[in-house]
């Protein structure tokens, strides 16, 4: 057992809050992550979710094949694209 200070030294959370702002940050973070292209954040998802409990050589080719899926999408040419326009991407989840 250790509290969320050594928690956070391990890498195992990233943010600690006091319990009544809780809802509200964690509400903050999603509003934040509904604006990321969804098949990348699906992709984050299932590299993560698969490769936590195997070899590095198969979590490496996971990773290499949901990069793959990810950078194949309209969303990132979307979100190059509103880069180099200086503006917020709009992305469709294709």
């Amino acid at each position: 057992m250790f509290d969320a200070n050594r928690a956070q030294e391990l890498g195992i959370v990233n943010k600690i809050v006091p319990i009544e702002k809780l809802l509200e940050t964690a509400k903050e973070w999603a509003r934040k992550l509904a604006e990321k292209p969804p098949i990348a954040l699906q992709m984050l998802k299932l590299a993560v979710n698969a490769g936590r409990n195997t070899d590095i050589e198969s979590g490496l080719v996971i990773e290499a094949t949901c990069f793959n899926t990810a950078f194949s999408t309209e969303d990132r040419k979307e979100g190059l694209q509103a880069f180099l326009e200086k503006r917020k991407p709009v992305f469709e989840g294709k």
